[in-house]
């Protein structure tokens, strides 16, 4: 979760989905993040530092840590 509230939530098909604060039930996230640009590969854990940059650990490759 960031400063704001927004729920970030490790897709472990490829993408990052970010929910609006507040988000209830069966809801489309407000954002995806995904794409070759952003070195994913099967996330499994995600982190949000305090400037809010996503730390995300990939499960296929052992050691590896997508920013």
């Amino acid at each position: 979760m960031d400063a704001t509230g927004n729920i970030y939530v490790a897709n472990y098909a490829g993408s990052i989905f970010v929910y609006a604060a507040g988000a209830v039930g069966n809801v489309a996230p407000m954002q995806t993040i995904s794409g070759s640009k952003t070195r994913l590969n099967s996330p499994i854990q995600l982190a949000l530092d305090a400037s809010a940059n996503v730390n995300v650990a990939n499960y296929y490759i052992p050691g590896s840590v997508s920013v």
